[in-house]
C-alpha cells in the first residue's frame, strides 16, 4: 500500500513512459514513515527510472528550509511534504502546482482519501494543491478486560442505570474514566498534555465532539468540580447561559494508564484521523 502511494506521489504528473535520466528531490522529515518509503525508492527506481533523492531534516527545521527554497529563484526541491500547518500558506504563496490536471489525465484515484482530509490538505480554494500522504490517528485505545470487568460491570450499571461499554459520547467518556478512577487502582484515561499541536489535537477531540468549531462564535468558559475533585470545563457562547451539552474532563496528570491487574492489556481501536502530511509538486521557479 505504501508502496503504490509512492508511486502515485512521485509519477503523477510524468510520462507514463520509463522515465530515463530523471532525478527528483524532496525534503522530507525524519519520521519512521519516511525511512520506510526511503527503503522502497531502489524497487521504484528499478521498475521506473527515475531516481528519487531525499534529504531528511528535523520538523523543525522543514518549514524555513522550504520556505528559503520557494522564495529562490531556484529549486532544489521537485515534490514536498507539506504540514497540514501549511496546508493553506503555501498554495496561497503561489509555491504549489495544481495537481488535478495530472490527477485527471493519469486517471489518480482519490476515493481512497477521507473527504475531510483532502479538505484540510489537498484543497485549496477549490483547487487541489496536496496528496495526503500520512496522519495522526486520534483514536480511543481501550482496555477490554476492563471493560468486561463482571464486578465493574455490575457497579457501573447499579450506579448509571446503563452497561459499562465502549463510550459513544464525550459524556459517557467521562463517566466511564471517572467511574474506572474511582473504582479500580488505575488511571481513568490518559492524554496528549504536551505543549504544542498534540495538546490541541487531544482538545479537538472534545470540542468537536461537543458540537464546538474551532471558527465558531468567540466562547468564554466555564466550570465546575464534582464531588470526586475532578474538574470539568466546558465552552459556552459568549452573551449566552453555559452550555447544557456534556463536558469534557480536564486531563489527569497521569500520562499513561497503569495497572497492577495481571490481566494484559486487550487494546481495541476506534479511530478519527486527523492530517498531518501531504505531498504536494513545487511549482518550477516559484518565487
Amino acid at each position: 500500500m505504501r508502496f503504490r502511494w509512492l508511486i502515485a506521489c512521485l509519477v503523477l504528473g510524468l510520462s507514463a513512459a520509463f522515465a530515463q535520466n530523471v532525478t527528483l528531490r524532496a525534503l522530507m522529515e525524519d519520521v519512521p514513515e519516511t525511512h520506510i518509503i526511503a527503503d522502497l525508492l531502489p524497487q521504484f527506481e528499478q521498475q521506473t527510472g527515475i531516481k528519487v533523492e531525499f534529504e531528511i531534516v528535523q520538523y523543525s527545521a522543514m518549514h524555513d528550509k522550504l520556505v528559503t527554497q520557494m522564495l529562490s529563484p531556484t529549486n532544489t526541491y521537485d515534490f514536498l511534504q507539506v504540514d497540514f500547518l501549511w496546508a493553506g500558506e503555501f498554495p496561497a504563496a503561489g509555491w504549489l502546482e495544481p495537481l488535478q490536471p495530472y490527477v485527471d489525465r493519469t486517471n489518480f484515484d482519490l476515493s481512497p482519501y477521507l473527504p475531510s482530509m483532502l479538505a484540510l490538505v489537498g484543497y485549496y480554494q477549490d483547487t487541489l494543491y496536496m496528496i495526503p500522504m500520512y496522519n495522526y490517528a486520534m483514536g480511543l485505545i481501550y482496555r477490554t478486560d476492563v471493560l468486561q470487568d463482571p464486578a465493574l460491570q455490575q457497579a457501573y450499571q447499579e450506579q448509571f442505570g446503563r452497561p459499562l461499554q465502549l463510550p459513544a459520547t464525550v459524556q459517557d467518556y467521562v463517566d466511564t474514566s471517572v467511574f474506572i478512577a474511582q473504582h479500580s487502582d488505575m488511571a481513568g484515561v490518559a492524554m496528549q498534555g504536551q505543549r504544542g499541536d498534540p495538546n490541541f489535537l487531544e482538545f479537538a477531540n472534545y470540542l468537536f465532539g461537543l458540537g464546538g468549531d474551532n471558527a465558531a462564535t468567540p466562547t468564554s468558559w466555564s466550570s465546575r468540580t464534582t464531588s470526586s475533585g475532578w474538574a470539568v470545563t466546558s465552552p459556552t457562547a459568549t452573551g449566552t447561559s453555559p452550555s447544557t451539552a456534556p463536558r469534557a474532563v480536564r486531563p489527569c496528570s497521569s500520562t499513561r494508564a497503569t495497572s497492577k491487574r495481571p490481566h494484559p492489556p486487550a487494546p481495541s481501536t476506534s479511530t478519527s484521523t486527523t492530517p498531518t502530511a501531504s505531498c504536494a509538486r513545487a511549482r518550477p521557479g516559484a518565487s
